[in-house]
């Protein structure tokens, strides 16, 4: 079965300051900066979304390195792959699992990826 990661970055304060995020922490959610794709051929831009819950099949891993690949220019620049706008692009991260969705065997929460 394959798995799916959904990724935030903790990296000063509770969760402050990553493709995926940088972490901030309110009272009534979890928030991460993240680097959005605007639209089509559009340009980056860093802004906030709610850190997701992990569904079936998936795990949430707290990111502590992150990079935009090549990869990542060429589907701005081509507007290939990608359906739906602002976009959260990016898969080259390094960190820690923090929950696994219903169905995840093969991750434990505390596994480095």
């Amino acid at each position: 079965m394959r798995h799916h990661f959904t990724a935030y970055n903790m990296s000063s304060g509770p969760y402050v300051a990553t493709t995926h995020s940088v972490i901030s922490v309110t009272t009534m959610s979890q928030q991460q900066k993240a680097l959005f794709l605007q639209s089509k051929q559009g340009q980056f831009a860093v802004g906030l979304r709610n850190v997701p819950k992990p569904g079936r099949g998936e795990a949430l891993v707290k990111i502590y390195s992150a990079a935009l690949n090549p990869i990542d220019y060429k589907v701005q620049e081509s507007g290939m792959f990608v359906d739906t706008y602002p976009a959260v692009l990016g898969v080259d991260i390094a960190g820690i699992v923090d929950e696994v969705g219903e169905g995840v065997d093969t991750f434990l929460k505390g596994d480095r990826v």
